[in-house]
């Protein structure tokens, strides 16, 4: 059986005075994708955001693989082992393709097979075609395969991917939805928050549904699909569902 990858007990999340999470619980299976969902606003950059350290006052547990990094700084934590490819990519504009790359570099993980610009290019050959282009230039499914490869020459044990589809063509979506499901099948263990309802129906294996803050549902992403009203009443009608 599966260990979990990753385990989230009990997380409370506030900016200022507003409370934003409110014990938020779940689970990740190892080499599992889970798909975190919730209408604008609902908290789940936020959520990913505490799970890299990145919110100020937080409060509960977040394990990897049976640690707890609840209360590491951002960079200790990607150095244990969890990845991050922000909402909106945020790749440096100013540098390469090649040196927005090797910034991002970390040891690779024991029995993990390792992450390096070959691997990389392998899987983005269009970077590989880029390499010495300045990253600002690229166009936006090009930047959004290079926030991805950045995050996985960190060599992570678990990936968060933060609205990955955002404003791509729907060719490049389906073309990063590819790109999703061969890291799953290679073993990586992936949060993937989404708005197109679809691309998570598609690749994950379980889903949480946070409303306002709060898990309202946490379970198997079949049941997901299978339940119009826990859709339209948590998610609304969105991502071509």
């Amino acid at each position: 059986m599966a260990s979990d990858a990753l385990a989230i007990e009990g997380l409370n999340a506030w900016y200022g005075d507003s409370h934003v999470l409110q014990d938020v619980s779940f689970r990740l299976r190892d080499g599992e994708i889970l798909a975190l969902l919730g209408r604008n606003g609902a908290g789940k950059s936020t959520c990913v955001m505490s799970l890299m350290g990145l919110v100020a006052r937080r409060a509960g547990d977040v394990r990897l693989f049976g640690e707890s990094v609840a209360r590491l700084a951002p960079e200790t934590i990607s150095r244990r082992g969890i990845g991050l490819v922000p909402q909106g990519r945020r790749i440096f504009s100013t540098l390469t393709v090649r040196e927005n790359l090797l910034v991002a570099k970390l040891p690779p993980r024991a029995g993990r097979a390792a992450w390096n610009i070959e691997r990389i290019y392998d899987l983005f050959p269009r970077l590989r075609e880029r390499e010495r282009q300045l990253a600002g230039s690229m166009s936006g499914g090009e930047q959004q395969m290079l926030a991805i490869g950045r995050a996985l020459m960190g060599n992570p044990r678990v990936l968060l991917l933060d609205e990955p589809s955002e404003g791509l063509a729907p060719l490049i979506v389906a073309e990063v939805g590819r790109t999703i499901a061969r890291l799953k099948s290679e073993g990586q263990s992936i949060v993937l928050v989404e708005q197109n309802l679809r691309v998570a129906l598609d690749l994950a294996d379980s889903a949480v549904i946070l409303t306002t803050g709060r898990c309202v549902y946490a379970g198997s992403i079949e049941d997901v699909r299978d339940n119009e009203a826990l859709i339209a009443q948590n998610l609304g009608v969105f991502g071509g569902h």
